[in-house]
């Protein structure tokens, strides 16, 4: 049967009424909560500006069914009522309004601690127990109880003596709890049908990120094998605590560098790979690709001493140590870490899709150029080296290379044991003159007496010729190598 169609209007008071009671709840194929404080305060003033904020997207199936969902928004819990309608799209708004609007306690997480500037009229976050909050403020959390509005109505009045005020927070109360919520409803249907529709909103106009659309794919039936590899990636990669601030996107790269897709394909391509993970017939091929991915994240820590995905000089270099862990049963850590360095040096990662693909491929054949690699080949042994420059930026390759460098240079020396908290990235400035801001050496990567008290120009030329010493060394390394490898 193919679901009913029904848009409706809401308050958000209603909504907010309606999530309380686990009546509304968030499926497990909805990402985390990502928004930042300026799209927060950014929500709330389009309300007081009445501006449209977009419709909200809700399933409600007429029969009971299996469908994983969160008990929990954020950290309060709110149950699963057993005829609980589903968010397909608007998690992040409904979410905000819910955390903001409905706890009447302060958060430890200032970003949900919201309060409406009453002089001049705009939204600002308030940390817990703090003393900035000024006689103008309203808290935003008050707007939704008679009582609570009064109590905080008095307190303003008594402590700034301006009517006008009390009048301009009786607006702003009016305007969120009177704010008209476009809601489409889809009743019926089965959840293959609900996830196949959020997965085409972006055909809609609306934006669905890779990692939203696969984790959709995975919640219908016959996906279980996907499933459990997504879950068990994040635990893997929380576990360690590798991943990235702006999303886990990367995790999907590794399934699909497994079972041999191209790392960059269309999210679309999805579909394709769901299919072949779900008609593998290899019972252990779970174990193994998580298997593969400790593996590369130990190595990545231990041995590289990279301790986040963040730290490395391109991402692609993760895929590429992860094929050699998965598609290898003999691992030679030495000969795959200077393979590692040679290709950032040399800045091979950065180049198309097409050359990505061939450089997981001899990483998969453990290091050797077969006839189809012979193109790559010529590029690994043409190649400029990256040069570092004498003005810094955190997010260039050779930038992170030169850090890396740095604190193996100082784990090696056996001045330290590896610490992370003893080293700093993106680094701190020796001098704060604008002047020498950008410069090389007014980066301090690591806390110990050499780097502080060094001058920036001693700075300078210690960090290019370290970093020129670990260049040489390697593509020495490599030559070695593969002269050898050539001759036997």
């Amino acid at each position: 049967m193919t679901p009913r169609v029904e848009p409706r209007v809401y308050f958000i008071d209603d909504v907010i009424g309606l999530m309380s009671k686990g009546r509304l709840v968030m499926p497990d194929f909805q990402r985390n909560y990502v928004w930042k404080h300026d799209q927060i305060l950014e929500l709330f003033d389009s309300i007081y500006r009445g501006y449209p904020i977009g419709s909200v997207l809700v399933w409600s199936p007429t029969e009971s069914l299996e469908l994983s969902a969160s008990e929990y928004i954020i950290d309060h819990y709110i149950g699963i009522d057993r005829e609980a309608s589903y968010i397909i799209d608007g998690q992040q708004r409904l979410t905000t309004f819910f955390m903001c609007l409905y706890t009447q306690e302060k958060h430890v997480d200032h970003k949900w601690n919201v309060y409406f500037d009453l002089k001049n009229e705009k939204f600002v976050h308030i940390k817990k127990n703090t003393s900035n909050v000024k006689p103008y403020f309203f808290e935003l959390r008050k707007a939704r109880s008679t009582t609570a509005f009064l109590k905080e109505s008095i307190r303003i009045s008594n402590e700034t003596h301006d009517d006008e005020l009390i009048t301009r927070a009786q607006n702003l109360v009016d305007k969120i709890t009177k704010y008209r919520l476009a809601v489409t409803e889809l009743s019926g249907g089965t959840v293959e049908q609900a996830i196949e529709i959020f997965t085409r909103l972006n055909r809609e106009g609306r934006r669905v990120s890779e990692i939203d659309y696969v984790r959709a794919l995975s919640k219908k039936s016959g996906s279980d094998k996907l499933d459990k590899l997504l879950e068990g990636a994040d635990a893997i990669i929380d576990k360690y605590g590798f991943n990235q601030k702006d999303g886990r996107n990367f995790n999907l790269k590794i399934i699909q560098s497994a079972f041999n897709f191209p790392v960059y394909a269309d999210k679309n391509s999805w579909k394709l790979v769901a299919s072949r993970i779900s008609g593998t017939k290899d019972e252990n091929v779970i174990d193994r690709v998580l298997n593969a991915l400790e593996q590369s994240i130990l190595f990545s820590i231990n041995e590289l001493k990279l301790v986040t995905i963040s730290h490395y000089p391109y991402i692609t270099q993760f895929y590429m140590i992860f094929s050699y862990f998965y598609n290898n049963l003999e691992y030679d850590y030495k000969l795959l870490a200077n393979e590692f360095y040679y290709a950032a040096i040399k800045g091979i990662p950065q180049t198309n899709p097409s050359t990505t693909e061939k450089l997981i491929e001899y990483y998969r054949n453990g290091f050797i150029f077969n006839e189809e690699l012979q193109d790559l080949e010529k590029y690994y042994f043409s190649s400029n080296t990256l040069k570092l420059e004498d003005k810094f930026n955190a997010s260039s390759a050779s930038s992170k290379l030169l850090f890396n460098i740095i604190v193996n240079y100082e784990y090696s020396s056996g001045k330290h044991k590896f610490d992370v908290g003893h080293f700093i990235y993106p680094p701190k400035n020796k001098l704060r003159n604008k002047e020498f801001s950008n410069l090389l050496g007014n980066k301090v990567f690591c806390n110990n007496d050499f780097y502080k008290q060094s001058s920036v120009l001693e700075l300078n030329v210690f960090y290019k010729t370290l970093y020129e010493e670990f260049e040489e060394n390697t593509i020495n390394y490599f030559n070695n190598f593969h002269i050898i490898k050539n001759q036997s």
